[in-house]
């Protein structure tokens, strides 16, 4: 009797407390992605972006794939760019802000192989996937002429307008992003 009584002291109350301790644990992300909702529904960007920046710092996979789909349409207070939200599809596939690198290394291979063509296709694949390094050369046309690069005009103009500092939506008007 006593070994049954110590059975369910040491571990099914035990147990019993932890499930009951996760099933009152509110998810962090739903927290903020109601306010997020909340605030966009109410038409305040800015603050909808703000609050819910601190989840991309820390590098929420979920975080990374709303600011994803937010691209796919003119709502949230954004333009439509379908670049930038497949570059947040990728960040939200590797789990990290570090995208494009392969493609970059592959880049640098072809380029020191001499190997133009291929060089240019992998940096343009290595942009696309928000590779920084790869989009400064992109919006670098001295550097990118002085190489003998090959870039499509209509990419050129993209990546020159391209502003990674704003990857993140309303980023240059958020104190933390900023």
């Amino acid at each position: 009797m006593l070994k049954k009584f110590l059975i369910l002291l040491f571990v099914i109350f035990p147990l019993g407390m932890f499930v009951i301790s996760k099933n009152n644990e509110v998810n962090t992300y739903d927290i903020f992605f109601n306010k997020f909702i909340y605030n966009i529904k109410s038409h305040n960007y800015i603050k909808a972006f703000n609050e819910f920046y601190p989840l991309i710092r820390q590098n929420n996979k979920e975080a990374f794939s709303l600011i994803a789909e937010v691209y796919q349409s003119n709502s949230y207070g954004i333009e439509m760019d379908l670049i930038k939200s497949k570059i947040w599809n990728e960040r939200y596939r590797v789990g990290s802000f570090d995208t494009g690198v392969l493609e970059y290394n592959q880049y640098h291979h072809f380029l020191k192989k001499g190997d133009l063509s291929m060089a240019s296709v992998f940096l343009q694949k290595s942009a696309e996937k928000g590779n920084k390094n790869a989009i400064d050369i992109l919006k670098n046309k001295d550097f990118i002429n002085k190489n003998s690069l090959y870039v499509d005009i209509r990419w050129s103009k993209y990546w020159e307008q391209f502003d990674y500092d704003e990857l993140y939506p309303f980023c240059m008007k958020i104190k933390e992003c900023s």
